[in-house]
């Protein structure tokens, strides 16, 4: 299938979750398993419209998801819990922590960066912001390369 926007792939995705859930709550696991593989396929379309591609955008949310458990290990191990020991909700509480200080500290990165730079580099930076995730993550990087990261 080929869509003409996102928008149209977005609800292409919506209506085979929608029969997998049908598929669930009748008890039939290999119809829901088809659906499933059916919105992953067709939401594996979705990024080129917004100038990605699916394997690159997959892989970022990859590494964000292994960035952000690293973090959940890490609060865990310095409150002296053990991950096998908690329940979901306390697992997801602390999921959700990980993100508060992962965006505080991105939000940090880029005002730290946009204030040590001359003007005229503040202004290259906020247009390569704009530019898409690909620098955000560059900078980031150079931001946990060089220390400038708690």
């Amino acid at each position: 299938m080929d869509w003409a926007e996102a928008s149209a792939v977005l609800d292409k995705v919506g209506e085979e979750i929608g029969e997998a859930r049908v598929a669930l709550a009748r008890g039939d696991c290999d119809h829901a398993a088809e659906e499933m593989g059916d919105a992953m396929l067709a939401l594996g379309n979705a990024p080129r419209f917004v100038g990605h591609d699916a394997e690159t955008t997959l892989r970022r949310a990859c590494d964000k998801f292994i960035e952000r458990f690293r973090k959940v290990e890490r609060v865990a191990a310095s409150r002296k819990l053990k991950l096998a020991e908690l329940d979901s909700q306390q697992i997801e509480n602390l999921w959700q922590e990980a993100k508060r200080v992962g965006r505080r500290r991105k939000r940090l990165t880029r005002s730290r960066e946009r204030s040590a730079a001359p003007r005229g580099l503040q202004l290259e930076i906020g247009f390569l912001e704009d530019a898409g995730d690909a620098v955000q993550k560059a900078v980031a990087q150079h931001a946990v390369d060089h220390s400038m990261i708690v």
